[in-house]
């Protein structure tokens, strides 16, 4: 094997480790799955799950760092940014 052949494993092993890590967390499955069924905002999901907000939108964000939940692409100011839809 060469060098750019197991750097390009190395990779993909690395992102499924952080597919899988994102995924292992109980809360965040939880709100991926509302979210694979349809959009919501932050707030809708905090109410479903009996949730506080602050705990919801810790997640959006982990989903979101690793490519596993998208927002909508609308300019919000910090204050609007729980009705965001992902």
């Amino acid at each position: 094997m060469n060098e750019t052949m197991n750097l390009t494993t190395v990779e993909q092993s690395s992102e499924a480790l952080e597919f899988f890590k994102a995924l292992s967390n109980v809360e965040r499955l939880k709100v991926a799955g509302l979210l694979a069924v349809e959009p919501l905002n932050a707030s809708q999901i905090a109410a479903r799950l009996s949730w506080p907000l602050s705990v919801v939108i810790k997640q959006l964000e982990y989903l979101k760092h690793f490519g596993l939940a998208l927002a909508d692409s609308a300019e919000l100011s910090s204050a609007q940014e729980i009705s965001r839809v992902y």
